[in-house]
């Protein structure tokens, strides 16, 4: 299975909506690249927990008010803890780490399907599954 890692697109919006100033000011003191490689992480992170029941590649690939609100949420608090986390000497406040493991909960949730969320469903096509109903013809050694 080959995993495509699509660029979900966060914008500045995103991030002042959900979160306090201190936070934001470390969004806006990091190197964009880092929160770039954040929000790759972050992506990767949510798939790995939503790919059992829902088309990650079109969640991710949807951009503007076609974006799930929840996926946004819990994607930024998942980016904003990974930066808070990665710059030495920086104490991550208590709200930060406790909504990281809202959002982590969050997914577990929706992976063991007690949300019932209106995004785009998994194909359940099997057309590459290598495992056959059935038997092969029958054959005789007679020698």
């Amino acid at each position: 299975m080959v995993i495509k890692f699509l660029r979900y697109v966060l914008t500045q919006d995103d991030y002042k909506s959900l979160t306090d100033a201190d936070d934001l000011e470390v969004l806006q003191s990091s190197d964009f690249s880092k929160r770039q490689q954040a929000e790759i992480r972050a992506q990767g992170f949510m798939s790995g927990y939503l790919r059992s029941r829902y088309d990650v590649e079109a969640i991710f690939a949807a951009s503007g008010e076609a974006r799930d609100a929840n996926i946004i949420g819990y994607m930024v608090d998942i980016v904003l803890y990974d930066l808070c986390a990665s710059i030495p000497g920086r104490f991550v406040s208590e709200t930060r780490k406790e909504r990281y493991k809202d959002a982590k909960s969050w997914l577990k949730d929706v992976q063991n399907g007690q949300f019932d969320l209106e995004l785009p469903l998994k194909d359940d096509d099997d057309s590459g599954n290598p495992i056959q109903w059935g038997s092969s013809t029958k054959q005789t050694n007679d020698w």
